[in-house]
């Protein structure tokens, strides 16, 4: 290394290493009569960076915002950062997050990595879905403290089947039903059975 004379100084990084955000610069002093024998260390700290995940839950018909939707974030693969250091294992649960009025969760911040969303609880009146969904937090430059997955979601209305039939178990046509919600303003409606009975 180069002597460096008495003096005020500092370090700036010009590029941080893959998955780490550029560090902030340092000043450090070079004071009279230092040892060259015990030089001068100086920590120069990077920070990983992170990403959130946002999911968005809707009615697969209607497009309505669901609320009350709970999700659990899993680790799809062992989440290392760049020093080696495990993070998440993977299968860990590393967030579970709930749906607001909005349709709308997000995750706390997380390592970079590959995740599964899987549905816990669904909506009251909705289907709950078996599917599991992958998102990827990738590194997007060491300008970018915080990286975005989005994901939409959405869940089928659970459906019922009315069948009408007489003490001989033969279907009955034409008898007519009245279905509604108990919420103010909500579903109302009536319905006649086919020629199997049904609804």
């Amino acid at each position: 290394p180069e002597k460096l004379k008495t003096g005020h100084y500092q370090i700036e990084e010009i590029l941080a290493p893959s998955g780490y955000l550029k560090g902030e610069n340092i000043h450090f002093e070079v004071k009279e009569n230092m040892d060259w024998n015990k030089p001068l260390t100086i920590q120069f700290p990077d920070t990983p960076a992170k990403g959130k995940i946002k999911i968005e839950k809707s009615d697969k018909i209607t497009g309505k915002k669901l609320s009350d939707v709970q999700f659990d974030i899993i680790a799809e693969e062992d989440i290392v950062t760049g020093d080696g250091t495990i993070r998440y294992y993977k299968n860990d649960t590393v967030d579970s997050v709930t749906t607001t009025e909005d349709g709308t969760a997000e995750s706390e911040e997380l390592y970079l990595g590959k995740y599964k969303v899987r549905e816990v609880q669904q909506s009251l009146g909705y289907i709950l879905s078996q599917k599991e969904y992958s998102v990827s937090l990738k590194y997007e430059g060491q300008e970018v403290p915080l990286v975005t997955g989005q994901l939409s979601v959405t869940n089928k209305p659970t459906e019922i089947l009315i069948r009408k039939t007489d003490i001989r178990d033969n279907a009955l046509s034409g008898v007519t039903f009245r279905i509604w919600s108990k919420e103010e303003g909500g579903f109302n409606q009536e319905f006649a059975t086919d020629e199997k009975g049904e609804i």
